[in-house]
């Protein structure tokens, strides 16, 4: 009996060990494929500060608040990539996809007046959104939206129809709702490029913000049913899904201090 009992028990190791023998090289093929790529550093190039603590000379970039890619930026079906920084304006890229060390130009350090008025803030990035339809079409949120005291806050919403070479400011938002905020997200309407929305925030202590949207490319804004409570939504980020068959959209919206929220009507 203890033989047998012995024997069986083997048996089920043995049988145990030769499963693992049999698993182990598809597991360690999906560990293999799943590892992360090391990440290198392409630019904006950093540049060179004595603000560390040692006063000692040391590179920094400062912080990137923004990236969109845009297909066709030139229409041409050339591709750019395009970068927002907290302080720094709008950069673009157009050798990102094919050069170890890309090249940033930058598109806004010399842009002193929009529609003329002073910029005042207007190259101080949060989001930067391209019209998928017409990807040479950029939208800019102004204001760095990193939630911090000392985060800047924008001037509106800014528009290049030309990829990047020229901008004006598309809109200061309802009764200036836009200016002196920090516009975390803009997003494009994937099948109808009039429709945007757009998430904004005042400042961290007075919890004021919201969710617009405009039905004419920006032109013109309404705060949306998802902003109760006198515009007290602070809304860190906007994502979607859309279907191209029946044309159903649905909003995603990531709230501080709050519960993520969902709208499919907001898409209509």
């Amino acid at each position: 009996m203890q033989n047998s009992i012995a024997l069986s028990t083997r048996r089920r190791t043995d049988l145990a060990s030769l499963l693992r023998c049999l698993w182990r090289p598809d597991l360690e093929q999906l560990e293999d494929r799943t590892a992360p790529a090391a990440w290198q550093p392409i630019g904006p190039a950093p540049l060179w500060s004595h603000l560390d603590h040692d006063r000692i000379e040391s590179p920094f970039s400062g912080r990137i608040s923004a990236l969109a890619v845009s297909p066709n930026y030139d229409q041409q079906n050339h591709a750019a990539l395009f970068v927002g920084a907290a302080g720094g304006g709008i950069w673009r890229s157009t050798d990102f996809a094919t050069s170890d060390k890309p090249s940033f130009m930058p598109l806004t350090d010399f842009v002193s007046a929009l529609n003329g008025a002073p910029v005042n803030g207007a190259i101080t990035v949060g989001s930067i959104a391209v019209d998928p339809l017409a990807p040479w079409r950029i939208y800019v949120g102004t204001g760095e939206a990193n939630y911090t005291s000392g985060s800047r806050s924008g001037a509106g919403i800014l528009v290049s129809e030309n990829g990047g070479n020229t901008w004006s400011m598309l809109s200061t938002g309802p009764d200036d709702a836009f200016v002196g905020a920090h516009i975390s997200r803009i997003l494009v309407h994937p099948g109808f490029s009039n429709i945007l929305f757009a998430s904004t925030y005042r400042s961290i202590g007075s919890g004021e913000g919201a969710i617009y949207k405009s039905e004419n490319w920006g032109e013109t804004w309404e705060r949306t049913g998802l902003s109760p409570n006198n515009n007290r939504l602070l809304v860190s980020d906007l994502d979607f899904t859309y279907s191209t068959n029946d044309h159903r959209f649905t909003l995603f919206a990531g709230v501080i201090r709050d519960c993520f929220k969902t709208s499919v009507e907001l898409g209509e």
